[in-house]
């Protein structure tokens, strides 16, 4: 007597002939249905993010904050900025590498060949000459 093979469970490619197409018998998870994806429906965008403007997702990583729409020249603003405070060639320098990222203070200082002290004395003064109490409120400022 031949040995049978049983039969394949429902939904399986096991019995389809060419010219048949598989399809799924699988039920829809909750979230799935509530998001419009059962049975293989490709997801729909949310109408509460289709009326969000541009502006509103912000800048892309690294770039330079922008006013309207138009990209700001960095060595302009700081040109710009250190006129509007009256800064020193030196305290210009400082300003543009203590706001450039987040590094710690001793990294700016070996960066700019000064020690950590001399450093801070720059900052004091730029904090005085800007009404700034901090590195991040002078950031803000300089950025604004």
């Amino acid at each position: 007597m031949p040995e049978s093979k049983p039969a394949p469970p429902p939904g399986s490619a096991g019995n389809i002939t060419p010219g048949q197409a598989a399809t799924s018998e699988r039920t829809p998870v909750a979230s799935e249905a509530a998001h419009g994806i059962a049975n293989g429906d490709m997801p729909v965008k949310s109408s509460a993010t289709d009326h969000v403007p541009e502006a509103a997702e912000g800048p892309a990583p690294g770039a330079a904050p922008s006013v309207d729409g138009a990209a700001i020249d960095p060595e302009a603003h700081l040109a710009d900025f250190a006129g509007r405070f009256s800064l020193t060639p030196r305290e210009t320098e400082v300003l543009a590498a203590a706001t450039a990222d987040e590094r710690p203070l001793k990294h700016v200082a070996a960066d700019m060949g000064i020690s950590l002290r001399v450093l801070q004395r720059h900052l004091t003064s730029l904090y005085q000459k800007t009404g700034t109490q901090s590195r991040v409120g002078l950031t803000k400022l300089f950025w604004e």
